[in-house]
């Protein structure tokens, strides 16, 4: 990993950490809202990345 991907990586975990200390009910369901959109944009995603694999 680069130095850019560790500090956007651990200004994430801080925020998370900062999330859960202030209210972990509205931490986890922020998380499983992102899980939700994750989800929703996979098969989009592997469709881009099958394409660019056959370019």
């Amino acid at each position: 990993m680069n130095v850019t991907a560790i500090i956007i990586n651990v200004i994430a975990v801080v925020g998370l950490l900062i999330a859960f200390a202030k209210d972990g009910k509205k931490a986890i369901k922020s998380l499983k809202m992102a899980g939700r959109s994750f989800i929703k944009i996979l098969p989009m995603v592997f469709i881009i990345i099958i394409i660019i694999g056959l370019l």
